[in-house]
């Protein structure tokens, strides 16, 4: 019998295997093969000095059409990344036919080798590109905004404010960066009196965290009337992931001129409900807009109030069921009922109880109708008592007066002439109606 050695770690020297194994190794290494030539992943090997001895066929590929390589497709192949600037961690581009490609970087030693792995995320570099771009357009919006706004995360930390948020309630914006909660931003603007002041501290708490949920559900509007007399609206707003938005306007101006059209039209109400006429008002739909306490008084209903009312047809049955009969509701309602004819109706009527009321009905400006109600007995009082006054006046003996020199005369007697004083030319000028603030 004999025994041979051999030496399987000598160069050159047979390694006998079995076909099995054979076959089985070459099957792995044609699926090996096929793997590594269709990866798109960029795999290439660089040894100790970074010299690239291999490369998968995604990289041969990049460097087709690669300005620095068209010339140089030989072993050691070109870097494609050695033009690369600084860049994030993991991070590799290079530029090419005048677009810029980008990789995420991996590398594995392996003895005095390096394998390196360049996965293509073009997508996702063009996708934070794009979120960059938004965010810093949604940055200049609210930094020109008018409205504060204050952004709470899920743990009610303020994550986002904008300028005006630090106009309107002189909150420091250190300490807003400092990214304080939702109630220390309230009690900080308690301290600068930016908050309506309650009664009493515990309330306030209360109120506090009142808001907090109100907020979270999209339920909080308030106005804030400040000790200063500037009003603010305050919204609170829920967003995704159980944040919320607070929103500040200064509506001091809106809120004084709703105050003061308010005012004047609680006075013109008042104004009307003196008057001794009975007045309404129907719109063009017929519906009842106006009125007065005369005509409420006069015809014991009010349209404005009564939820049933109907508007004027139903009016001109109460008020021709509540008269005696006459034509003059017929011509009424003929005249109501054209637009033609804008020249006012007058006639007079009898009520139930034996009163005469003479009746106006006249176009207003955008399709309104006004009707008036006065009794006759006043209405006749009236121009008796404006006949007597232009009599009288009419009656008065002219004044005379007394001049220097001690003679009497009329106010009708010639007056000596005085030169008229020298006028400035002035331009007429139309001022237009304004808003009383």
């Amino acid at each position: 019998m004999q025994l041979r050695l051999t030496d399987t770690l000598d160069e050159g020297a047979l390694l006998a295997i079995d076909r099995l194994s054979h076959d089985a190794q070459q099957k792995e290494l044609k699926t090996l093969r096929a793997v590594v030539r269709n990866l798109p992943t960029l795999v290439w090997q660089s040894d100790a000095h970074g010299n690239i001895i291999w490369a998968n066929t995604a990289y041969l590929q990049a460097l087709q059409g690669f300005e620095q390589a068209d010339h140089a497709l030989a072993w050691p192949l070109p870097d494609l990344f050695a033009q690369t600037e600084t860049l994030p961690e993991n991070r590799l581009a290079f530029k090419k036919q005048g677009q810029t490609h980008w990789f995420s970087h991996n590398q594995l030693e392996e003895g005095a080798y390096v394998i390196h792995f360049a996965t293509p995320i073009d997508a996702a570099v063009q996708s934070e590109a794009a979120r960059r771009e938004t965010l810093q357009i949604l940055t200049r919006t609210f930094a020109c905004l008018p409205i504060g706004l204050a952004l709470f995360d899920v743990e009610r930390r303020l994550q986002v404010f904008n300028p005006a948020l630090v106009d309107l309630t002189g909150l420091e914006p250190l300490f807003l960066a400092a990214r304080p909660s939702f109630e220390q931003v309230l009690y900080a603007l308690r301290e600068i009196r930016m908050l309506p002041e309650p009664k009493d501290f515990n309330s306030w708490r209360n109120d506090i965290l009142d808001m907090e949920k109100a907020a979270a559900n999209g339920d909080y509007v308030e106005e804030w009337c400040l000790d200063d007399g500037r009003t603010y609206l305050v919204n609170g707003r829920p967003q995704p992931n159980g944040a919320i938005a607070l929103f500040i306007q200064d509506v001091t101006t809106e809120a004084g001129l709703t105050r003061s059209f308010r005012a004047e039209i609680e006075t013109a109400h008042k104004v009307l409900d003196h008057l001794q006429q009975g007045i309404v008002v129907f719109g063009l739909g017929g519906q009842a807009l106006l009125a007065n306490a005369q005509y409420v008084q006069l015809w014991k209903t009010d349209p404005c109030t009564d939820l049933g009312d109907k508007g004027l047809p139903q009016a001109l049955r109460h008020w021709s069921d509540n008269s005696a009969p006459t034509a003059f509701w017929a011509q009424l309602a003929e005249f109501l009922s054209t637009q033609t004819d804008r020249a006012p109706v007058t006639g007079t009527i009898t009520l139930q109880s034996g009163t005469s009321v003479n009746v106006t009905g006249n176009w207003l400006s955008g399709g309104n109708i006004m009707l008036s109600f006065q009794y006759a007995e006043k209405a006749a009082g009236r121009d008796r008592r404006e006949q007597d006054l232009q009599i009288d006046l009419l009656n008065r003996p002219e004044p005379i007066l007394r001049f220097p020199e001690g003679e009497p005369r009329h106010l009708s007697s010639e007056r000596p002439h005085i030169p008229d004083a020298p006028r400035k030319p002035r331009s007429a000028r139309h001022v237009g109606t304004r808003v009383r603030a």
